[in-house]
This record gives C-alpha cells, structure tokens and sequence, in this order.
C-alpha cells in the first residue's frame, strides 16, 4: 500500500432529486461530488455554474468518518470505502493491512464498499492491503448495547485486544476488555478480571513486550485497587503486582528504556506530586524523578528517536509557554526549545446566526488529541475548531524541522482555508520536516 495518511471526519452531503422520478430517488449530480462541512441553505443556478451558500467554511470530497490521504500530494483517496459511524481509532496489522475501530450499529448498511454494496460496521473490521475490506474478518457481537463502541485495540502475534463499552462479546462474559483471534475475529478464551472505569473517554489499551497496559478511569480490577492505569500479564489475563497508584486518569503511555511515560489528568502518582505528567519504572512500578508540570491535560505521548512529544490541552510546561504541544529529550528528560504552539479557537454561533471566534480556555478540554511521525514529518490530529499555529524559526531549525506548512498540499481538493501561519481544517495539521 502506498503512504497514505489515514484519519476520521464528518462531512454533510449536498444532494439532489430528479423533478421527473416517481419514487424522487437521489442521483449524482458530479462522479465525486465535493461537500460543505455545514448545511447549505442558498442555491443559485447561473449558467452552467451552480452558486451555494450556507453555513460552512470549506468544501471538500464526501469521504465520511474515515478518509485515507497520499503523504506526498494530500489528494483526497476516492477509492477507498466509505463509513458513516464514528472511528475511535485504526491500528496497523504489520502485513500492511489494518484494523478499524469504532461505533458500530448491528444491522445497519453503514459501510458502503468500493464495488457500492454496503455491509454493517459492526464496531471493529479489518482492512486488507490493498484496501478492501476483509470478509474473513467477522467482529463478534458486543452487548448489552447494540454492537457497544469499541474504543481502543493493541495486537500482539495474532491475538486483537479490544476495549470497549461491553459486558458480553457474543455470550461469553468480558467486561470491557476481550481478545480476538486476529484472522479471524473470533472471541479467544484469554480474559481478565472484571475491571471498573468510571468513564471510557480517552481510555485505551497497549502492548510492550509481554505486558498489557490498560489505563483511563480506572478504579479496580477484580478485588485488587488499580486507579489510572494496570498491567496485566498478556500469556494469561493475570493482573501483574505493578501499581503505580496514579491519583486520577491517564489518557495516553509510551515506553522507552525500561521507563513508562504517562499523561492525563492527574496530580500525583503515589505519594509524590505529579502534574499530567509523570514516568514510572516499568519493572518495579516507582515513580522516577522525571516531574514536568502540565498546566491541564495530556492527550497524547508519542517517542520518535530519544525525543518525547507531548500532546494536550495545555499553556504551559513548568512556567515555559507551549500551547497545547511540546517536545522533551530522553536523555536528560528537559523540555527542548522545540515548539509549534497549536492554539485553539472556538466558533460559536450567535442567535443571529453569525459566528465569533474566541480563544478556548482550559476547561473545554479541547487540544491534540494524537500525534504521529513518518519519514520526519509531524502529524497532529485536534479538534474540529480553527487553530492558528505559531513557531519560531531559530529554534525549530535545531530539532530538524524548519516551519510549519500547512498549506504545502493541494488545497483546492482538500477545501482548506489558509493565510499564512493560519490554517481551518477538520482537525489534522502537517508540520513538515525541511528539505534543503
């Protein structure tokens, strides 16, 4: 499969009927028409040009809640089926496949497959490498809820983890998380104790080594206290003495050297203060003395090199200003000059109907919520809101990346809006390493 770069959004059809059908059946007005992000609610046919207008701010192909995008042109895949339930997250399968996973609906058509048959999303599918769906791939059934969203997945060999709002996978007993056979999606015997979340937002699940982590709101597992964050051995379901006792939830986790990073919303892990922020031992699970301050919340970690990225909804690190995003060196655990500081602003919508843009406070929770690196560019995943992305030259150069350019795709196609160092979007910004 060629780079592509995969993602979820939501877009608003414009449709059309024929005046002489009977049955006023939708046909399509373009081979791949191009859409608003909002409702249109003027239309104007002059010529052979057809004017809208409405409440949106770009226009771009209809792709649904997941779209695949080239790495070097940005162009808009096409070809790819289309989903209109929402995806939680997509996990690679290392034989250049993948996995989704999301909000399924039990006997809804909500897949609509290249060949224009369409199938029920059923929370979790797999997707072979070259891009159609696999039908040897049959998610179970998640209950007490018809088809209950799966929030997050880990694989290891040929064994699915997946977390989800679930009591039952099929008739067998899994409380919230279950392992599948990979192939196949078969329920596997493998299972833990029952574990207790308070909420599922921003919970998840990942593998290192031959450990499972499980981190969130997490309240106990089996009759054993675990708040944040366990681990659980990945051969047998049994929970590991590692426990850290993180005072609130943990959002995300990346390992490097024998060292867990966690991020959340938390403010001490043990006895020791900890803002969002924090690093454990992964064998003895201690608390290491690695102690940023995160003025809010902490979305996303991601390890590139013997660099830590850090994603959030944050001002600050310590008293050092860093909107939303910052960047520390392993090796010394210091936060590094680099910055792209992604600050976010909120259109909200008068009675009149017009929009104001306002800086969104802490509170809102709203921020990076996921990170990823390939072939030294940086991709950041946020919010559906405007965001106006800052950085300064002299120090980024350092740190391999030399300015942010948003507007290097082809944006016509893609219906971005752009100034310089401003960019409207769906949430997806592209900070590109420089050339030459």
């Amino acid at each position: 499969m060629q780079k592509k770069i995969i993602l979820s959004a939501i877009f608003i059809l414009l449709i059309s009927f024929p005046l002489n059908s009977q049955d006023g059946s939708i046909f399509k007005l373009f081979q791949n028409p191009e859409v608003p992000n909002g409702p249109v609610l003027a239309i104007l046919p002059y010529g052979d040009t057809i004017f809208v207008g409405g409440s949106f701010h770009f226009w771009g192909p209809p792709i649904g809640s997941f779209g695949v995008f080239d790495l070097a042109t940005g162009d808009v895949d096409l070809d790819f089926f289309r989903l209109s339930t929402p995806v939680y997250k997509i996990l690679l399968d290392n034989n250049g496949g993948f996995y989704i996973c999301g909000s399924g609906s039990m006997g809804t058509k909500n897949l609509l497959k290249r060949d224009g048959t369409s199938k029920s999303f059923n929370s979790i599918i797999h997707v072979n490498p070259d891009g159609s769906v696999d039908e040897n791939f049959n998610a179970p059934s998640f209950k007490p809820y018809t088809n209950a969203p799966i929030h997050s997945m880990a694989l290891y060999d040929t064994i699915l983890f997946v977390l989800g709002n679930f009591q039952k996978v099929n008739d067998s007993s899994r409380t919230y998380l279950a392992a599948l056979d990979a192939r196949t999606g078969k329920v596997l015997p493998w299972k833990t104790d029952s574990i207790a979340f308070n909420s599922l937002w921003k919970s998840g699940i990942a593998v290192y080594d031959t450990t499972l982590y499980v981190y969130g709101d997490i309240q106990q597992v089996g009759d054993s206290i675990r708040t944040g964050i366990a681990a659980f051995d990945i051969r047998t379901g049994k929970l590991l003495p590692w426990n850290p006792k993180v005072k609130g939830e943990v959002h995300s986790i990346a390992v490097y050297n024998n060292i867990v990073y966690i991020g959340g919303d938390f403010d001490s892990v043990g006895t020791y203060k900890r803002s969002n922020l924090a690093a454990i031992n992964k064998i003895t699970g201690e608390v290491t003395n690695w102690a940023p301050n995160a003025s809010s919340y902490v979305y996303a970690l991601k390890v590139y090199g013997s660099k830590l990225f850090v994603g959030g909804s944050f001002e600050r690190i310590d008293t050092v200003r860093r909107e939303n995003i910052a960047c520390f060196d392993l090796a010394t655990g210091q936060l590094t000059n680099w910055q792209a500081n992604v600050i976010f602003t909120l259109r909200l919508k008068s009675s009149t109907g017009s929009y104001s843009s306002y800086y969104v406070p802490d509170y809102f929770s709203l921020g990076v919520y996921d990170i990823e690196i390939v072939d030294s560019t940086l991709f950041i995943a946020g919010d559906n809101l405007n965001a106006f992305i800052t950085t300064g030259t002299d120090t980024v150069i350092k740190y391999g990346i030399r300015s942010i350019r948003s507007c290097h795709w082809k944006l016509k196609k893609l219906g971005w809006l752009c100034v310089i160092w401003r960019c409207t979007y769906f949430g997806i910004f592209c900070i590109r390493r420089y050339d030459k």
